[in-house]
């Protein structure tokens, strides 16, 4: 019995991971309007700091991210995804266009720059 438990056990333990596994996996968030809703105002707040803390690090990344501050990079997200027609941009992407708009990028180029943003967006949504 105690051979039994011995060999037995670990294929069980084994087993029942693989299981779990197979099963309890679902598909990775989409950052985007719809995740981001969700989140709480600390979590917002966080997320920009990191991204802006990867952003130091990134080559070939502007620094212009860096000198915006995070309260306003979360109010312009806030902002944009207050339009149900920006839920599916990615918040990777939005960033970017949010950087622009607090920078002063005319008018012309942002909505330009977020036409692009929302083909792009529904594009990936329907290849998914």
């Amino acid at each position: 019995m105690k051979t039994m438990l011995k060999r037995g056990l670990p294929l069980i333990l084994c087993a029942s991971a693989l299981c779990s596994s197979a099963f309890g996996i679902d598909k990775p968030a989409i950052h985007n309007g719809s995740w981001w809703k969700n989140k709480s105002g600390a979590y917002r707040d966080g997320f920009v700091s990191g991204y802006k803390s990867g952003a130091l690090h990134s080559t070939g990344h502007t620094a212009m991210m860096n000198k915006l501050a995070t309260a306003d990079i979360v109010a312009g997200l806030d902002a944009l995804y207050k339009d149900f027609r920006n839920r599916n941009i990615t918040v990777e992407d939005a960033l970017p266009y949010i950087a622009d708009q607090l920078s002063g990028v005319p008018d012309d180029k942002l909505n330009a720059e977020l036409l692009h943003l929302r083909q792009t967006a529904v594009a990936t949504e329907e290849e998914q």
